[in-house]
């Protein structure tokens, strides 16, 4: 039974070949250097993908984990009038000009986390606004958020450049909505009005009337967007890994 045994796992030994080397070292079944080698290349090559479910298990339970225990963004002081959009919704495409009279639009800004303030230079509260906005630009700004101020006075930019440069907010860049085009776009009911972008340029929340960006309530509320953005951008690169 030990002899048939071993030729039934060769599948097919020349028996006088496996007779001859009776006595000494049992023969090597036909094929098994190469089939150590095939298994070989397969674990260097296939191996790391045997992580994949592991990772993505970790990924599933960091993004449940984030899920539970986020209450929504911080809304107190002058925060408490900030509605937060349950279904975040792409910005218009409505285009407007920067202060050299270049086509803007907001998807531009997509990967930053974006304060769209709505102002003209008649409007009292968003006058009142404005150093507040330059003092959050100033301390956020950067490659992860940006505070864009969109002028919406009928005479554009000959009224609103000067007046930007009168109110001493050097970290403000001017924005100009010609025929009010995007505030209607999005419904913009009066001013001052505020809207929050996520970095994929969708619009998070909004908060109608005045308040202080420079407050520490504005900065934790900011803060929240961008910490939440970067946790979701960083699920992103963990599903583009596992493909």
């Amino acid at each position: 039974m030990g002899v048939k045994t071993a030729v039934e796992i060769d599948g097919g030994i020349d028996p006088l070949h496996d007779f001859r080397r009776s006595g000494s070292v049992a023969a090597a079944p036909h094929g098994v250097a190469a089939h150590g080698d095939a298994l070989r290349e397969y674990e260097l090559t296939k191996g790391p993908y045997l992580l994949l479910p592991l990772l993505t298990a970790v990924a599933f339970i960091l993004v449940l984990q984030t899920a539970l225990a986020d209450k929504g963004p911080p809304r107190t002081g002058w925060m408490k009038k900030f509605t937060v959009i349950e279904n975040p919704y792409p910005a218009s495409p409505v285009e407007v000009t920067d202060g050299s009279g270049r086509p803007i639009r907001l998807s531009q800004f997509a990967g930053r986390v974006v304060l769209v303030n709505f102002w003209a230079t008649w409007c009292t509260p968003c006058v009142r606004e404005m150093p507040g906005l330059d003092k959050l630009q100033e301390r956020l700004g950067g490659p992860d958020f940006v505070v864009v101020a969109i002028n919406e006075d009928r005479d554009g930019i000959e009224v609103a450049k000067p007046f930007l440069k009168k109110l001493k907010t050097p970290n403000l860049e001017l924005y100009i909505d010609e025929g009010m085009k995007l505030m209607r776009a999005l419904n913009v009911r009066g001013m001052p009005t505020s809207f929050l972008l996520n970095r994929s340029g969708e619009v998070v929340g909004k908060l109608e009337g005045i308040a202080e960006w420079s407050s520490t309530e504005a900065e934790s509320l900011i803060r929240y967007y961008l910490k939440r953005s970067t946790s979701a951008l960083g699920v992103g690169k963990i599903r583009f890994f596992l493909g």
